[in-house]
């Protein structure tokens, strides 16, 4: 979640690199896993980062065999709490394609991630009937019309609650320099959605909170497209050792606020949402199942 070394292809990376993996992942500013705030809180909330750093040397330098096992990728999601995952992104998380509404936008180098500005295009779920979890990263591709080169586009992904008001979940922006269909990877990220929630998608100019845009003060038309999110199929009720990065409190309190209008013209029915997720099944009843 910070702005110097984003998860712009993580996932895309991970999925794609056959070799050993270990990772830390959460929702983190440019921190070290070592480093504390004032009160001696660790930035990170979790203990051992170097104590793995040397295990992980031990074994591929020394050739020797850690007494303890760390997990393959130790993940903290937006509740604070923190898991093992063998691969990551999961391999569970099964993807959900839904169209993206048609509408348009002016590109003047205004808009903001968060706050009360919410202009652009939105394409917003109905009410989440249960708990979802995205992991991964999403896809989207939309459909622009230009009258001329070099028009801005941002799509923001955001968690909002009953009252249209929610943080930012990912992100993408992209230089449209020619009418058509544009493909943007999402930013990586592991989300909990809560039930009574939606998603939201916009489409817009700008995240002046993040980028510099030079605005081509135009119009621009988007015919239409569709997002692409990963969602795990298995519950993760188990937890390791962690607590909340200090970050996340600030970060989760960033929140758009979206104005009853655009919410009652922007939900689509035909936004596809993820089953309840289920028990992970055992092998015994893998077995009996297959």
């Amino acid at each position: 979640t910070e702005n110097n070394t984003v998860a712009d292809g993580m996932a895309q990376y991970l999925q794609n690199h056959d070799g050993y993996q270990r990772s830390w992942l959460g929702p983190w500013e440019h921190v070290r896993g070592n480093e504390r705030d004032e009160n001696g809180r660790l930035l990170m909330g979790r203990e051992g980062f170097f104590d793995e750093v040397i295990r992980f040397y031990d074994r591929f330098l020394k050739g020797t065999t850690p007494a303890v096992e760390d997990p393959p990728h130790a993940v903290q999601t937006n509740d604070g709490r923190w898991r093992a995952e063998e691969v990551w992104p999961p391999a569970d998380a099964v993807s959900f394609t839904s169209p993206l509404r048609a509408g348009t936008y002016e590109d003047d180098g205004m808009g903001w991630a968060t706050g009360s500005d919410s202009d652009g295009v939105w394409t917003i779920s109905p009410r989440l009937p249960n708990d979802a979890h995205l992991a991964g990263s999403g896809k989207v591709v939309v459909d622009v019309a230009t009258t001329r080169p070099n028009a801005n586009l941002v799509v923001d992904v955001y968690d909002l609650d009953e009252f249209g008001i929610g943080p930012l979940i990912t992100r993408q922006g992209f230089l449209v320099r020619s009418s058509g269909e544009k493909t943007l990877d999402l930013w990586s990220a592991d989300w909990k959605i809560r039930a009574g929630h939606r998603i939201a998608v916009r489409v817009t100019d700008a995240n002046r909170d993040w980028w510099q845009h030079a605005p081509l003060f135009d119009t621009v038309e988007v015919l239409g497209g569709s997002v692409t999110l990963p969602f795990l199929t298995y519950t993760r009720p188990d937890t390791i050792q962690g607590d909340p990065g200090t970050q996340l409190e600030e970060y989760l309190s960033e929140t758009i606020t979206v104005p009853p209008e655009t919410m009652r013209e922007s939900v689509s029915s035909s936004f596809a949402l993820p089953p309840a997720q289920r028990p992970e099944p055992t092998s015994h009843q893998q077995d009996v199942d297959d």
